[in-house]
Formats: structure tokens, sequence, C-alpha cells
């Protein structure tokens, strides 16, 4: 039904890691030629660090099927426990059994492999995710994964991605000799108001949507910035929610005010009813309109609930999105109307008072279960 109201074929803001929907950013075209310069030149390691939910994952998917037609590919994902653990599932996946006690017999089978795919002029690539969740012993067997090679090439070449976690990793002493092989790191970072606007036009042209006129308002495009912190993962989930609040309402621009009623229903980072407090706080300072950036540091304040995804290391991108690039103003009457709908909404909720004594209506019940009911209320009298 949604999807009929806006003339989409499929849902634009769904979950699943659709390499097809990958939105090419910056940093995202950067890591993509990084990790298909490191196979061509056979470098032997590359690594992709981001933090949850900035489309890794479906950048090793679009990743993969690039390569394809002259490589053998590998993805893991599920943490392995040991090196032994390690090796049996990267053989499982190239259809190579083998009941993982012997890791000498493990490595036989797979120098075997690369040899034979070596021949065919192919070469074997892994892709590790979720890397930062293997413990030290795994991490120093990945490294040895790069003794596999001839005089004139490596066999095999590993991508490693994870969180933030895996840097940290790397940058340990004990995984010293891992780090020095990993010749290109790169970062996916956060979206700017721009790339967040970008992001989301094009998910919705891949989904069909072909209107000339823009689905989602410039100043609910900034909202969504804010308030996701560029996070591709968060700005679907607000996109798919405000989606469904403009199809309630019939309305086919989905401006300022539906993404504040998101946030306020998701509980992001702060509720409406806070919103529409700072809009009277600003109003009692004379101030007819009141701007975003303005009521940001009051509205954090009043949220208590959900954690903020740490921005240490984002000081540099942050630049970027500086608020004086999109400072959205909303009239302190149109946050008071959405404060009085929130109210609404709340009280409509409230349980109605019990009705007089007069108008209870007893209810009819089975002989046996009356008399039974009957004695029990007699002996708890008598108790009382």
């Amino acid at each position: 039904m949604v999807l009929d109201f806006f003339n989409l074929r499929e849902q634009p803001f769904g979950v699943s890691p659709d390499p097809r929907f990958l939105y090419f950013g910056p940093a995202h075209r950067e890591a993509m030629a990084s990790a298909l310069y490191g196979v061509s030149m056979g470098r032997g390691f590359t690594a992709i660090i981001a933090y949850p939910g900035m489309g890794k994952t479906t950048l090793l998917f679009d990743f993969l099927s690039m390569i394809k037609n002259y490589a053998r590919t590998v993805f893991l994902f599920q943490p392995q426990t040991d090196a032994r653990d390690l090796i049996r599932c990267l053989l499982a996946d190239v259809d190579i059994e083998d009941d993982g006690k012997d890791l000498v017999r493990m490595h036989r089978k797979l120098n075997e492999l690369l040899l034979a795919e070596s021949r065919r002029g192919r070469k074997l690539v892994v892709v590790l995710d979720e890397a930062q969740t293997l413990e030290n012993e795994v991490l120093e067997e990945v490294r040895m994964l790069s003794n596999f090679e001839t005089p004139r090439e490596k066999l095999i070449h590993v991508v490693l991605a994870g969180q933030p976690q895996l840097g940290e990793k790397l940058a340990s002493p004990d995984l010293l000799q891992l780090r020095q092989r990993i010749s290109m790191i790169s970062h996916l970072h956060p979206f700017t108001v721009d790339e967040t606007q970008k992001y989301i036009e094009h998910r919705l042209g891949v989904a069909g949507y072909r209107s000339n006129v823009p689905m989602f308002s410039s100043a609910a495009i900034r909202i969504i910035t804010k308030y996701t912190q560029g996070i591709p993962r968060n700005i679907n989930n607000v996109c798919f929610n405000a989606m469904s609040i403009a199809f309630v309402g019939k309305k086919r621009t989905i401006d300022d005010r539906i993404i504040l009623e998101v946030i306020d229903d998701l509980d992001l980072k702060i509720r409406t009813n806070a919103a529409a407090e700072v809009s009277v706080e600003s109003s009692k300072r004379g101030g007819d309109n009141l701007n975003c950036d303005e009521a940001v540091p009051e509205m954090l304040k009043m949220q208590s609930s959900i954690p903020v995804m740490p921005r240490a290391s984002f000081e540099e991108h942050a630049a970027s999105i500086d608020t004086n690039e999109w400072p959205a103003e909303f009239s302190a009457s149109d946050l008071d109307s959405l404060g009085a709908s929130k109210q609404q909404k709340d009280e409509s909720a409230v349980v109605a008072p019990p009705a007089p004594a007069s108008h209870i209506v007893a209810p009819v019940l089975p002989h046996g279960v009356a008399a039974a009911t009957a004695g029990a209320m007699s002996n708890a009298s008598c108790e009382r």
C-alpha cells in the first residue's frame, strides 16, 4: 500500500545488504578503489574499518561481485574460535571437506587449491567480516596465509573488515607483523547533509521513484542527517517510518514535521515534547523562530535513554557538516502544534475511568463456576 502510494516498485529502505542500493559517497568510492587495486596488484592484505551501519557489508558484497570473474572468493562473517576453525571454515566455503583436526593437512589442501587456481590465472580472495571479534591467535593465523605464495606472486588476498576495534587490535604490538603486511586501510565516514540527500535519492531511484518533486524536503534532509549522525542504517530506519506516516496522512512530500514525529516515535535522540519546551523557552527570550542548531544542545540535555555513537574519530569529518551550513528554522507555532498533536496522541491512550457501580453488569457464569466463585468469595470474607 505504501509503495503504491509513492509509485515504487520495491521498498527503498530495506534492511538487507543489496548492492543495487549501495550509494558511493567519497569514502565508499575510496574504499572500493583500494580493495580492487589491492587485489589487482597482489598486495596480499587490505582493510576496511567503519562504524556499524555504514554499509560496510553491502560494499563487500559489491566488491566480491566485481571480482568473481577472475578470482575465487570466500566470505567469512562468523567469528572463528581458533586457527583450525578458521582454516576449516575457509576450506568448507570452497567445497573442500575436512574434519578440522589436523592443521598441517588442512594447510596442504589449501595450498593445492591455491596452486590449481593460480594455474587457471586466478587467485583466492578471502573477506573476513567483523574481524574485530577475532582473537589474536586467529589473526596470527590470518597473517600466516600470506606465506602461500610463489616467487612471483601472492596466491591469496585477504580483506579484513570490521568496526573501529579492529584498528585498535591492529595497532597493538602483538600484531605488529600483521599490521606491516596490510598495505591499505580505508575508513567509511558518516554522510554529510549533501551526501544524505544523494543517498536517499539514489535508493528511491533504484526503487522506482520518478517524480520531479523530491519526496523529502530539504529541511527534512537536514534533520535526518543531524539526528542519525549520517549513518546509513539509521537513515533507512527514519525514512522507512517517515514514508509510513506520510502514507497515513496522505502526504506525498515528507517535511520536517513528519521527521520530528518519527524521531519522537523512535526515541532516537529527542522527543517532540522536548522540542516544544525549547520553543516555549525560545519564545520567552523574544524569538519568533526556533533555529534547529540552537535547539540541539537543549534537546540533547533532555534525552536520556538512547546511547549516542562515539564521535571521537569523526572530529575531522565533522567539519563538513558544520551547523552553519544548514540552519533549519521552525516556527514556535509549528512546534507547539506538533507538541499538541503528541499530547493528544498520548491522551488517547489513557484508560477510561471505571463505570459507576450501578452500571456494572455481572457476567453470566455457568452454574458450577458461579457456585465455586461465590464460595471462594464467602471464604475470603470470613478470612478477613
